[in-house]
């Protein structure tokens, strides 16, 4: 798994797979704004990130089956 798909399968299930500096500025470039480290505990911006990455969440599940 690259470091990217971490990041977005992260972003898609909450769970951290990847490096958190990595998927700290991937998210920042997901959601168009900078997110403070505490703002990570948020259910909301969880739930922005995870609509936000299905799409490609599903297309990298697709190329692992």
């Amino acid at each position: 798994m690259t470091k990217h798909e971490g990041a977005v399968l992260t972003a898609f299930t909450g769970i951290l797979l990847t490096d958190f500096n990595y998927f700290h500025e991937y998210a920042e470039e997901l959601t168009g704004h900078s997110i403070m480290t505490h703002e990570m505990v948020d259910p909301m911006l969880w739930n922005e990130l995870k609509g936000l990455s299905v799409l490609e969440a599903r297309k990298i599940i697709k190329e692992q089956v």
